[in-house]
């Protein structure tokens, strides 16, 4: 059986070229790769094709819509190009990942049939990193079953095709989780396979305010799932959200309140609290991964105390956007609006998200 490995990128030089080594090695060699290049703009076809051309053996494809059409829709565009006319699967794996030599053999056997009965129709693995998710500082994966991810599954062509893909109104965000659940209405439930393994190098996140900002674009993908498409999604976000901030809002208050009566030296509480609880979780996370080859160097101290000095403000901050953004009026107004964005790009009914506009 063919196989179609479909690598949506954008801008990801070096985890490429490590991504595309591990497929050049791979144990199974009935494949090709079709790279969708998500950044068609300046030099981005040049550099993938610099890219390309150092691993000969591989059937390497470059395609490109002319947009950047994020990961689902990316994926959704590798699939239905005519790349893939003599293949029977897709494979779907991140382009900052690294796949296990026996990456598509495994694939290929959960495909074909086993003991006169149809292989797998959907299946997907595990995505391990070198360090466990340290968060807010460290990104990692350490994903062992139980949802479905889309940074190493595969499908076949025709189910995919079926199912109508992956849906461009989540793209980059649960786009694999919603997939997932979609199977289920065709009596499909995706398999989970112990021995199909990618690898996600862990990064380093700057804590920076704007990247850890609750933004209502992200609240409209969280809404849209519960509330439309009526999945369970089980997921604690407005609860962690609410009670974090809740918790460090009252400390300020008191601490302000016992200023006002006795002392301005309770001013500095919060601080001291905050230094407390998150200064053995940050000697936690430098004494496991300071001595880890990043790629951009050593894990950095200032990015630690920043993290410590300004989580209390983006908590509180959250709060008062996850209680505003609670309010059943406001809810249903972005229900609203996020019908009129469905049905502007035709796919209000779901049947296919080929076609994102």
């Amino acid at each position: 059986m063919k196989i179609s490995v479909i690598v949506p990128t954008f801008e990801r030089r070096k985890s490429l070229e490590a991504l595309l080594n591990s497929l050049s090695v791979q144990t199974y060699k009935n494949f090709n790769v079709i790279i969708v290049n998500n950044n068609p703009g300046g030099s981005g076809n040049d550099f993938i094709q610099g890219i390309v051309s150092k691993f000969h053996d591989l059937h390497c494809a470059i395609v490109t819509s002319g947009k950047n059409l994020g990961a689902g829709g990316g994926r959704n565009f590798g699939a239905s190009c005519s790349e893939t006319e003599n293949s029977e699967i897709l494979a779907f794996i991140d382009d900052d990942c690294l796949a296990t030599p026996n990456w598509l053999e495994v694939i290929g056997s959960c495909f074909s049939q086993k003991d006169g009965q149809k292989g797998d129709k959907i299946i997907y693995g595990k995505v391990t990193s070198d360090l466990p998710p340290m968060r807010p500082i460290i990104h990692g994966f350490d994903m062992k079953g139980g949802v479905f991810g889309s940074g190493n599954c595969a499908i076949l062509k025709d189910f995919f095709f079926q199912l109508g893909g992956f849906d461009t109104y989540l793209n980059n965000w649960a786009e694999d989780f919603e997939i997932g659940e979609r199977c289920r209405k065709f009596e499909v439930t995706p398999t989970y396979i112990d021995k199909l393994i990618v690898n996600h190098p862990p990064k380093i996140i700057p804590y920076t305010f704007h990247a850890h900002i609750l933004k209502k674009s992200f609240y409209k993908k969280f809404l849209y799932i519960i509330k439309i498409r009526n999945y369970e999604y089980k997921s604690r976000m407005q609860y962690d959200y609410f009670v974090n901030g809740l918790k460090k809002g009252l400390i300020v208050i008191l601490a302000i309140t016992l200023a006002m009566i006795f002392h301005p030296v309770f001013l500095i509480l919060p601080f001291l609290i905050n230094g407390v609880f998150q200064f053995p979780k940050m000697m936690k996370i430098y004494t496991k991964a300071k001595n880890y080859p990043w790629p951009e160097g050593k894990i950095s101290i200032p990015n630690l105390i920043k993290y410590m000095l300004f989580s209390w403000i983006i908590d509180i901050a959250n709060f008062f956007i996850i209680t505003f953004l609670l309010i059943p009026f406001n809810q249903l107004r972005i229900v609203n609006s996020i019908y009129v964005e469905l049905r502007s790009a035709d796919i209000l009914n779901g049947a296919s998200f080929f076609s994102p506009k």
